[in-house]
């Protein structure tokens, strides 16, 4: 009975070390090491449009705006880019634009930019909105990079333009069941060139 034990367990042992050997040269493996390297880089980014006036007269620390933000916001909108895509984004976003903040999954605060580079490795993109914006005119438009546009939370009803939304925007999927166009004045233009859907 104990030989049949021994045995079993330099069986073990040995797969054990099998396993180990054949998981090292995956990893040395110069094609395989550049996809365990890339691995831990991918990101979802996080962009929240807020009230930073109203931010800053309630006091509240940046990171606790943040959570707040992502439990009540009332406008969600995913975004899956292509793989290794560069270029636009969003068109929403101005560099001017006081209220926008941009996180990757380590909540660290990125300066505002409204287009991707390979490098960022980027495989979901999350808008929060709880700013009253009033217009989405051309907010996709000539957007190249991703692959789907997912209207997750659209509660919001003070949206009166959507214009040109969707202009020429090259996505292959566009999920607006969400969407609340109670108060939408215009949507001219809204899904003209979109030669994808």
């Amino acid at each position: 009975m104990e030989s049949s034990n021994l045995s079993s367990n330099k069986r073990d042992e040995t797969n054990t070390a099998k396993e180990k050997n054949i998981l090292n040269n995956l990893k040395n493996d110069y094609f395989l090491k550049e996809i365990f390297n890339i691995l831990p880089q991918i990101k979802t980014l996080t962009i929240i449009k807020y009230n930073k006036n109203i931010r800053q007269r309630i006091n509240l620390d940046i990171n606790i705006y943040k959570e707040y933000s992502e439990k009540y916001s009332s406008i969600e909108i995913e975004l899956i880019p292509y793989t290794n895509s560069i270029g636009k984004f969003i068109g929403i976003i101005k560099e001017q634009e006081q209220y926008y903040h941009i996180y990757y999954d380590n909540n660290k605060e990125e300066m505002k930019r409204y287009s991707l580079d390979k490098n960022d490795k980027i495989i979901k993109i999350k808008i929060i909105i709880d700013y009253p914006v009033d217009s989405f005119l051309y907010l996709f438009s000539y957007t190249k990079c991703i692959y789907s546009i997912y209207f997750k939370k659209f509660c919001r009803n003070n949206i009166i333009d959507m214009r040109n939304v969707f202009y020429k925007c090259e996505a292959k999927k566009i999920n607006i069941s969400n969407f609340n166009t109670d108060n939408v004045l215009s949507m001219h233009s809204m899904f003209w060139g979109c030669y994808n859907l």
